[in-house]
């Protein structure tokens, strides 16, 4: 049975199975395939929608259709849920419901409950989890791109609306999802953070957008298959990461290699293939684009929008090394 069409979460029947993934050295170790269910926590379920009777709502309405429509952000829910009243709204004429939003969920109070939260959602499909939040999903997985990192936010009560910021502010925690095969590869560069072409260069790595970005990351794996619909994809088991000291160096030196050029005012000439873990790809619609930039010298100059990502060789033995710790 598809999982979009299944309102209830149900255990996975071979969630506790173990497979043998091949890690980047060509051994192959046994550990818990990467999709594994966690037992169902009254603390991770979603909270009934509270009702309201005789607002005048036909302004919000505009916004959930705009909302829909992916007019208006998704990072703009919270706001417009105060508007309205949190949760449910309610027709005041005949008492049924007119449309939908996701009730309040509170922030996670510390890394403990975030993750235990996170783990909670382990298992279940994309649709399963838009179903939970009343969230209406995107028909084609191409115009729902971000989508399912927003609906994980939501679930797990992310706070930051503001994107310099980790998504778990008072946590300092960072939210990144991993596409994933169903044989456990991940299949695309993990961005991390645009970079500001006009104040970048100024910044020493502790103090730079890039580490708080990645100083401490959930990372969330989410199955990414053509066959199937993705309606029916499948959330991963998340597993919280901070650099080691080697790791740390590494990003630290590909970070210095890149804002050294930046800084010269030639970041259109980074090629994607500079950097052992961090790489610098464009970050725009076209190649058409352009911003404006600063270099150095502070002359002003236009060049693409640029962003930092981590290489998949990186994410990958991150995600290996999480699965075998299981």
């Amino acid at each position: 049975m598809a999982c979009h069409s299944v309102p209830e979460r149900k255990p996975l029947a071979k969630s506790c199975g173990v497979m043998a993934i091949s890690v980047s050295s060509g051994a192959s170790i046994p550990m818990r395939r990467w999709w594994v269910s966690m037992s169902t926590n009254p603390s991770t379920q979603m909270r009934p929608m509270e009702s309201k009777t005789g607002l005048n709502h036909f302004a919000f309405k505009v916004c959930t259709f705009l909302w829909k429509r992916e007019v208006i952000s998704q990072r703009l829910v919270p706001m417009l849920k105060a508007f309205a009243g949190m949760g449910q709204i309610m027709s005041s004429k005949n008492n049924q419901p007119d449309f939908f939003m996701p009730a309040g969920i509170d922030p996670p109070e510390n890394e403990a409950q975030l993750l235990t939260r996170a783990q909670g959602l382990a298992g279940l499909c994309i649709g399963q989890l838009a179903h939970q939040l009343q969230m209406e999903l995107p028909s084609l997985k191409k115009h729902g791109k971000g989508f399912t990192g927003q609906l994980i936010e939501t679930a797990l009560g992310a706070t930051a609306g503001n994107k310099a910021h980790p998504d778990f502010e008072n946590l300092g925690i960072e939210l990144k999802t991993l596409p994933v095969s169903p044989k456990g590869q991940v299949l695309e560069t993990t961005f991390v953070c645009s970079i500001d072409l006009k104040a970048g260069f100024e910044k020493s790595w502790r103090d730079s957008r890039t580490f708080h970005k990645i100083e401490k990351v959930l990372f969330f794996p989410v199955e990414d298959d053509d066959s199937k619909n993705w309606h029916d994809l499948r959330l991963g088991m998340p597993f919280l990461w901070s650099p080691s000291a080697d790791e740390e160096a590494l990003l630290a030196q590909d970070w210095h290699d890149h804002m050294e050029i930046i800084g010269q005012g030639l970041s259109d000439g980074i090629s994607a293939r500079r950097g052992k873990v961090l790489q610098v790809r464009p970050k725009a619609a076209n190649s058409r684009v352009r911003r404006q930039a600063m270099d150095a010298w502070g002359d002003a100059f236009e060049a693409k929008p640029i962003g930092f990502y981590l290489r998949r060789q990186f994410t990958q033995a991150l995600l290996d090394r999480a699965l075998a710790a299981k």
